[in-house]
Parts: structure tokens; C-alpha cells; sequence
């Protein structure tokens, strides 16, 4: 199928009545999410997110649906789910909450001395997620302790030595926390969403993830605006300040900054020739150099 790499084409029609939810109106369509169709609507006096997904993404909407729930009953600011189903036994299709807020990244464009308080807030959120005990039997359910493998199939050495150094008690991890998954209100972060990466693991891969988002992808996000990516940097160094405050110093980050460059590598090959820039091959070989700093570093540590 054509959407097998893209957004799903289904109407709204089909997803409202697959949940059950023919009464409710449109009030806008959204592009909230990369590789979900969503649309925010309203009935009963709430409004809603609809997330079509691709039909291949059954288990990952499952997993997203566990991921929120757990983060929910903890007090996480994330969507309440409201119900699930499957469009025409292909499509799995969610409705949750509409979250209330700005998007974060959109702050930051608009005013980026905002950055530094950003980030702090949404590293104490983090860290917030990150002291949720490891919920039981979610290796054995939807959400997986897969982490590592997303990364490195390619990368046998790597993989060891992350296994090797991972902490015992692993933790929900959203593992794409960054300024355009997350509202904010007042200063405060009010809402966490797309949680189609979430997994049990190391915390710092989270961290790793987060940073090295801000850190390479910056200008896909905000454009080649020195003070935008600058916003972007200060907002991650104002994360890892927030976590830190919080949860303690980080500690042998080398290997999860390779891991998190192989990923960013691993979700772009597929669609290299769409990126925003005029030298796509360029910038990939960037993360590649940034990558193999991080691996180096990694190794040399062991040694």
C-alpha cells in the first residue's frame, strides 16, 4: 500500500463511526503527528483527538494506548483515552483528550528567551516519568523492552555494551520528548502527546534522545534561524538542568548519544530525498560523524 511509509488515507467519516463517535463535528484538521492522520473534533462539550494509523501499526497503537495510561494514573500530563477501535478491521483508530496549550516548539519560535524556562520545566516532567516504578508484566504486553534493538541491528558491539551498561530497574520512556511533542501553558508543560515510541528502558536513553533531537534535527523544526537553533540548544541544556535537578548527574551518556544518532539515522534513510534541506546526503553524513564521535567516546571508555 502507498500510506505503508506515510499518513493514512481514511476520511473522518469511517474513523467516528468505527469508534462510535458519528455525533461529534469537526472543529479542525492537524498535523500534530508524522505518521498518524489526526483530526480534532468536539461532542459532548469536549473536543478530541482522532489518530488513524497505518494498519501495520496495531501493536504500536496498543503500546501508545498502555504508555498514556500508565503515565495518566501517575499524574503525568498526558491525553486521557477515551476509546479505541479498528476502521473496517484495517486501521486501528484511537480518540483521546484534547490536550490544552501552545506547542512548545512553536514557543520557542515566537519567543525564544522562553527556551531556558522551557526546557528546565519539561526536564522536571521528565524526570517526573522517569520515577514510575516499572510497570508489571509490560515486558510480557504492549510495551516492550525493545529499545536497544531499534538502533543498533547493524551494530553487534554497540548493542552489547548498552545491554551490558543499561540500570536494572528500567522505566516507561517516551523516547521522542521533544519541543514539538509537548504543550506548555503558563509556563508549565500541560500536555506530553505522540507517545507511538514509548518502550520500558534505561532513562537515558530518553535524555539521549531528547538532546540529540535538538542537537541535529534543530533546523528541520524551526528552519536554518540562528536564533531559532538557538532556542532549540538552550532549550535542551535547560532540560538536562531541569532533569538533573530533579533526578541526579547523568552518567556514561556516550553509548546512549551513539544509540540516539542511530536512530535518528534509522527513521530518515526512508525518507532522505523528502528532507528539508538542499543536501540531504550532506546532512545525513553529518549525524553519521556525530554518531561515531559518540560511539568512539563510547568504546574508549571501556577501555
Amino acid at each position: 500500500m502507498a500510506e505503508s511509509t506515510g499518513i493514512p488515507t481514511v476520511d473522518l467519516g469511517a474513523a467516528l463511526d468505527a469508534l462510535g463517535l458519528q455525533d461529534a463535528s469537526l472543529v479542525s484538521s492537524e498535523t500534530r503527528a508524522s505518521d498518524t492522520r489526526v483530526w480534532r473534533v468536539s461532542q459532548d462539550g469536549r473536543d478530541l483527538a482522532i489518530r488513524v494509523f497505518r494498519p501495520d501499526q496495531k501493536t504500536v497503537m496498543r503500546a501508545e494506548l498502555q504508555a498514556m495510561e500508565i503515565a495518566f494514573e501517575h499524574g503525568i500530563p498526558v491525553p486521557r483515552t477515551i476509546t479505541s477501535g479498528t476502521i473496517d478491521g484495517t486501521h486501528p483508530v484511537m480518540a483521546i483528550e484534547w490536550m490544552q496549550g501552545e506547542i512548545v516548539g512553536d514557543s520557542l519560535v515566537g519567543d525564544p528567551d522562553s527556551a531556558e524556562k522551557l526546557g528546565i520545566a519539561s526536564g522536571q516532567v521528565l524526570a517526573r516519568l522517569h520515577e514510575i516504578p516499572t510497570p508489571s508484566g509490560a515486558r510480557s504486553g504492549h510495551l516492550t523492552g525493545n529499545w536497544i534493538e531499534r538502533a543498533v541491528r547493524d551494530d553487534s558491539e554497540l548493542r552489547a555494551l548498552l545491554e551490558n551498561v543499561q540500570v536494572p530497574e528500567l522505566r516507561l520512556l517516551h523516547l521522542d520528548y521533544h519541543p514539538f511533542n509537548l504543550l506548555a501553558s503558563n509556563g508549565s508543560v500541560s500536555g506530553i502527546i505522540d507517545w507511538t515510541n514509548a518502550a520500558i528502558g534505561d532513562p537515558r536513553a530518553d535524555i539521549a534522545r531528547s538532546t540529540s533531537t535538538m542537537e541535529l534535527l534543530a533546523p528541520m523544526y524551526v528552519g536554518r534561524v540562528p536564533e531559532r537553533i538557538a532556542a532549540c540548544q538552550q532549550f535542551a541544556r535547560g532540560l538536562l538542568e531541569g532533569y538533573q535537578a530533579r533526578r541526579g548527574s547523568l552518567e556514561n551518556m556516550a553509548p546512549f548519544h551513539a544509540w540516539a544518532g542511530n536512530l535518528i539515522m534509522t527513521d530518515l534513510r526512508p525518507k532522505l530525498q523528502s528532507l528539508p534541506t538542499t543536501d540531504p546526503e550532506g546532512f545525513m553524513r553529518m549525524i553519521e560523524a556525530w554518531t561515531e564521535h559518540w560511539r568512539q567516546q563510547a568504546f574508549d571508555a571501556t577501555n
